[in-house]
This record gives structure tokens, sequence and C-alpha cells, in this order.
């Protein structure tokens, strides 16, 4: 295959646009079950069937990566962090199975309205780390992070919002 640049990436001229970072919404649902995923020409998933739950961390506390990784071979690695506080038994049970699970599709909502669709290509993304975190003050909470990770095979994708939004239960 060969690889021939195309575009330039500059800013533009004039007024620097505003900008921000962080997740509004995390919907998490088993890779096995997605069905029907089709993409537009610029590979915005424009159709998709699955089973997601929505998971609500704590604001301005999640986020997302992707790291190119070169070697013998290249992929992405994508990972989602997200932290929880204040979780029942039940919910501790639930999690507990999450981190059982060996593929995992994540849909994250940007600040910006943006959906994003991680561990679409490639093995899933699963639970790689779960922490407990009691606080220390007062003022702090008792959370858990979870953070879940996996290669794929392309950059994440971007999820048409009704597509995303019809997901959620």
């Amino acid at each position: 295959m060969s690889c021939t640049l195309s575009k330039s990436i500059k800013k533009s001229s004039g007024c620097t646009e505003f900008s921000f970072g962080g997740v509004d919404n995390i919907l998490i649902g088993d890779y096995n079950l997605i069905s029907g995923m089709t993409e537009t020409t610029g590979g915005t998933v424009d159709a998709m069937d699955g089973v997601f739950f929505e998971y609500d961390s704590q604001e301005q506390t999640a986020n997302f990566t992707q790291e190119l990784v070169k070697g013998t071979n290249t992929y992405f690695t994508q990972t989602v962090n997200l932290t929880l506080s204040a979780l029942s038994d039940e919910e501790y049970t639930e999690l507990e199975t999450l981190a059982r699970m060996k593929k995992l599709t994540v849909l994250v909502k940007h600040k910006t309205g943006t959906w994003y669709g991680f561990g679409l290509k490639g093995t899933g993304l699963s639970v790689t780390a779960m922490t407990d975190d009691s606080g220390t003050a007062f003022g702090d909470g008792h959370t858990t992070i979870v953070t879940l990770s996996g290669p794929n095979l392309g950059r994440y994708q971007i999820v048409d919002s009704a597509v995303a939004e019809a997901l959620i239960p």
C-alpha cells in the first residue's frame, strides 16, 4: 500500500476558536452483540445496533486517549477512563462483571456533542484497571476509577448522534 500525503493542516487565519475538553456521556456494550454497523464514505458510523448501558462518570473526571503504536504492526491503543462515585453493592457486582468481559465497545459523547466509538475495529476494549479510592479529606469522594483499553486497527470512529442517542437505554 502506497502512502501519499494529500492535505495540509494549518491553523485558520484570523480569530482562534474557543474549545474545551471533557466527556458528557459514556455507553458501554458487549462487542459481540454489536450488529448492523455501517459507515459513510467518510468513515462516520451511520448505523449500529447493540445493547449498551449508560455509565454516569463524575463531572470533569472522564477522558479518552488513543496512541499510535508503530513496530512490527501499526495500530492504535484506545483508552477510556471514568470515575464513578457512591456505588451500591449491586453496582460493584456489575463492575466485577464488566471487568471479566474480554471484548467491550465504548461510545463516548464529548462535551462538544460529538460521539466517538472505541473498540469498533479490532479486539474491542477490556477493563485493564479498576481502583477504589477512599479519599483523604471530608471533601474528597469515595470513588471507583475504571480504565478500559485495547488495541484497534484504526482511530476512534465518529458515531452519528442519532445512532448513538438511539442506543441509550
